[in-house]
């Protein structure tokens, strides 16, 4: 081996060496392993796949626990790939007149939950008369496309998006539990983990 290639090849197992010492030191595989246990997909899923397929691996482990069948046609229609959502840029400058924001946490999933919006729980127009009749006219939503979704059976999209919430609300207590222990290292890493299941729950929506 030459002296050239012999640089090259030392540089390169420093610069290897740097980015696990760098990972431990951040413990970026921690976050990792939170997410795949949530979301129930693998490391390299996490790295190579958009949110996509962790919205449909949730779906699939909830609809087989829950007895549900995904066909092949479905899977096809789910896993194909979308064109993100337009993005306005804003016009720059300064404006005189007041402007009040408001914010609401965790938006379209609470909404999503609320009404109980799922695939499954979406009545199909012969059979609403069935279900008025089973649970009266209040047991279903209808929303503004004249869509109905039935508020007493169980959706499985609700419930991902609550267990994500329920383990979000669990990483946020323990990031204050480790501020006010002096923890800054981990108390950034398990921002990183909320603020990555909030991104989750979000791309649900997104999904549909």
């Amino acid at each position: 081996m030459c002296i050239r290639d012999r640089r090259i090849a030392v540089y390169c197992i420093k610069d290897s060496v740097l980015l696990i010492r760098l990972m431990d030191a951040i413990k970026t595989i921690y976050s990792y392993i939170g997410m795949a246990r949530v979301c129930g997909v693998t490391l390299e899923s996490l790295w190579v796949n958009g949110q996509q397929a962790k919205v449909l691996a949730q779906l699939l482990r909830y609809a087989n626990q829950q007895g549900y069948v995904i066909s092949e046609k479905l899977m096809q229609v789910l896993a194909a790939v979308y064109e993100g959502a337009i993005v306005i840029e804003p016009k720059r400058g300064l404006y005189e007149m007041i402007v009040i924001c408001l914010d609401f946490a965790s938006l379209y999933p609470s909404v999503m939950i609320s009404q109980n919006l799922c695939y499954t729980t979406l009545i199909k127009p012969q059979d609403l008369q069935a279900h008025i009749d089973k649970y009266g006219p209040d047991g279903h939503t209808k929303t503004p496309t004249g869509a109905c979704f039935s508020k007493k059976e169980p959706g499985l999209l609700p419930e991902i998006l609550r267990r994500l919430g329920a383990a979000r609300s669990a990483a946020k207590r323990e990031m204050a539990k480790q501020r006010k222990a002096g923890n800054t290292t981990m108390a950034s890493i398990l921002d990183g983990r909320q603020l990555a299941l909030k991104i989750s729950a979000n791309s649900v929506y997104g999904f549909t």
